[in-house]
């Protein structure tokens, strides 16, 4: 690559000693020499227009300098929004293998994020979530649209928990799906826990406490749970 500056030091040596030579061509009265003289115009016109191009390269390096001070503030800023969103979010390949995880995400699938690199996401599902899963993923290699559904994650050394799954295809210039963008929300996180009063003299079950969910939203299944349903 060309350093512009120190291009710019030589065409300005280049001309000063174009200068001299031009003029000592004009004052040798002895011997003069006119196919010289118009050689040196020629040069001096041709170094004229060499000393444009670099003032236009030395724009174009200004330009570009600056273009890239505003994409790496940009590449800065989405980094920052990446590693403290409050959802887990992973980036995989369009076989489920992890690429990226933000702080959340370790946390949710309870191990170290640089461990999660290079490691399948079916290794944090039960073994009935893994089926059901390969075959969406599957379809989503397919396709370029938004999914969601919820399932039960498995995180490591810890207990199910059931989550909702937003993936979202990440395209190339070309158009072509080329990873994955996952958001794993833990939904237990979202539900109201209501308590009866202690005094409440109520049969054993009517005392336990209670997760409202509201219309529209899936309630996780666990085959390891018992669900009952008080009202609605």
């Amino acid at each position: 690559m060309v350093d512009v500056d120190e291009f710019a030091v030589r065409l300005k040596s280049f001309q000063e000693n174009l200068y001299l030579l031009y003029k000592n061509a004009e004052t040798n009265t002895e011997k003069p020499d006119r196919l010289l003289s118009c050689a040196y115009k020629e040069l001096g016109i041709a170094s004229e227009e060499l000393e444009v191009a670099i003032e236009q390269l030395v724009i174009q390096a200004e330009e570009m300098a600056t273009t890239q001070i505003q994409l790496e503030a940009e590449r800065q800023h989405y980094k920052n929004l990446y590693e403290f969103l409050p959802d887990a979010y992973l980036l995989t390949d369009l076989r489920g293998t992890i690429l990226q995880a933000n702080p959340a995400g370790a946390k949710l699938l309870n191990i170290e994020r640089r461990f999660l690199i290079g490691k399948p996401l079916t290794l944090f599902l039960s073994q009935q979530e893994r089926r059901t899963f390969l075959t969406k993923l599957n379809q989503l290699s397919q396709c370029d649209r938004v999914h969601q559904w919820a399932m039960q994650l498995q995180p490591r050394y810890s207990n199910p928990l059931p989550v909702v799954l937003t993936v979202a295809p990440s395209l190339n210039s070309e158009g072509k799906l080329v990873a994955l963008n996952w958001s794993l929300h833990d939904i237990t996180q979202d539900k109201q826990v209501v308590n009866l009063p202690k005094n409440s003299k109520t049969d054993p079950i009517e005392s336990r406490p209670k997760l409202v969910y509201h219309l529209g939203e899936v309630i996780p299944l666990n085959p390891a749970s018992l669900w009952l349903v008080c009202q609605g």
